[in-house]
């Protein structure tokens, strides 16, 4: 498997490598508590149902009462912060793995084809300004909503010194 260091921290190779991606980012995704089984160790036969071990997959509810799955992972673990509390910290020697916008939209839509999920959550370290992190999450939306012409639930997360209109612009599209 091809490796790169980016700020003196192991990257997982890019394209060709997408599961084990998955894996650090979805792993890495567990720790924000906004889902309520994110990470589970729930195991039972490997085919069987109710099987909870692996992480990816968190659960919300929606307006309506109903239970949703959503496919939980975070863009990047990579991080310009050094936040005491988080796992993801700069100063924290962890793998670190980024997917693009084309990745997400694809994963989402695969899981979804599955039957795995209904929607997306996606949160992401700060990787160089929150503005431009977070415009490559709406990419991954918008590459989900008009190419894939995905209608399923949306969850983006943002962080601190992001900019005002960008948390917002997501949800003004046309759903049509």
């Amino acid at each position: 498997m091809e490796k790169r260091v980016v700020r003196g921290t192991l990257v997982l190779a890019p394209q060709n490598d997408l599961l084990s991606k998955l894996s650090v980012l979805a792993m890495a995704a567990r720790y924000d508590n906004s889902c309520s089984s994110s990470g589970g160790k729930r195991e039972t036969h490997p085919y069987g149902l109710g099987n909870s071990r692996l992480s990816g997959i968190c659960h919300t509810f929606s307006a309506d009462g109903r239970c949703v799955s959503l496919l939980k992972i975070l863009m990047t673990n990579s991080c310009t912060n050094d936040c005491k509390y988080c796992v993801n910290r700069v100063s924290n020697d962890i793998p670190r793995a980024v997917l693009t916008p084309e990745e997400i939209a694809m994963l989402t839509v695969e899981f979804y084809r599955r039957n795995y999920i209904e929607g997306l959550f996606l949160s992401s370290g700060i990787d160089r300004h929150p503005d431009e992190t977070m415009e490559r999450m709406v990419q991954a939306v918008k590459i989900l909503r008009h190419r894939y012409r995905f209608h399923g639930t949306f969850t983006l997360s943002s962080s601190r010194g992001l900019r005002g209109s960008l948390s917002k612009r997501p949800f003004s599209w046309p759903t049509g």
